[in-house]
């Protein structure tokens, strides 16, 4: 299967977690405050996105014809800060919901050959669009099914 499969297998995952919002299989480019709120407003009025992207791809000889790929994917979750909502304490539940619902399905429904746990590799602050926002890299290694 392909790159793009994985990655619209792990959006379909996100997008089925209690709590995650606005989750695009792209990075994008907001060059407007209306494209910023129309892209990462949720219906409660609050701020949430999350972005997909492939960092790197490792590629192993197998034999003749045969290559395993290994992707790193890379998901980028930011959510607005509130301090009247404890929102640290609710923005890290759902980074671990969101890396327990990945590990349930380490096939990425059936789009690959195998997936490794997720690595929560930084959770920290970032300003977007003059919002302070919690931001979370998680990184998935996918191996290609072999074709």
């Amino acid at each position: 299967m392909s790159l793009a499969n994985n990655i619209q297998a792990i959006q379909t995952i996100l997008e089925g977690v209690t709590g995650v919002e606005n989750v695009y299989d792209t990075v994008r480019n907001w060059q407007t405050e209306k494209q910023f709120r129309d892209g990462a407003a949720t219906p409660g009025g609050g701020i949430q996105f999350w972005f997909l992207t492939r960092e790197s791809t490792a590629a192993e000889d197998l034999g003749p014809r045969l290559t395993a790929r290994r992707h790193t994917v890379a998901l980028h979750g930011y959510t607005a800060l509130s301090d009247a909502a404890a929102s640290e304490k609710t923005f890290q539940a759902l980074v671990e919901s969101v890396v327990t619902a990945l590990g349930a399905d380490r096939q990425l429904n059936q789009t690959a050959r195998h997936s490794g746990p997720a690595q929560v590799r930084a959770v920290d602050f970032r300003i977007v669009s003059n919002v302070l926002c919690h931001h979370a890299e998680i990184a998935l290694v996918v191996e290609d099914k072999p074709a």
